[in-house]
């Protein structure tokens, strides 16, 4: 999945390309189109997507589905956007190290 688009329009892209396969009578398995749309999600679902596909025997497509459209309505409750992730900004001062007189390095700002 792209993951600059929504939860949403990825889930629509998905359903095209399923029809498609369908128009050119290929057929798969409703466990293996589960699968192939749980390993397309974006990786910030990795948690959300191994807890789905371990703690299930068999994977049906309608149930991946409702819990996906779930966790997307509760991301959004709660702030999160589907690309959510952690943003670390580094230090923007200098420091250079200087030795003292006992030979010990020390940091210092400039």
């Amino acid at each position: 999945m792209d993951e600059h688009k929504s939860l949403a329009d990825n889930m629509d892209e998905f359903r095209k390309l399923i029809q498609d396969l369908k128009s050119m009578s290929i057929t798969m398995v409703d466990e293996d189109q589960a699968v192939i749309l749980l390993n397309s999600l974006p990786k910030s679902y990795a948690n959300f997507i191994d807890t789905l596909k371990y703690s299930r025997q068999t994977l049906k497509l309608e149930e991946i589905k409702s819990a996906i459209n779930a966790k997307n309505i509760e991301n959004k409750a709660s702030g999160k956007s589907d690309a959510d992730g952690l943003m670390v900004r580094g230090r923007s001062d200098k420091r250079q190290w200087k030795r003292n007189g006992n030979g010990l390095g020390l940091r210092t700002r400039d």
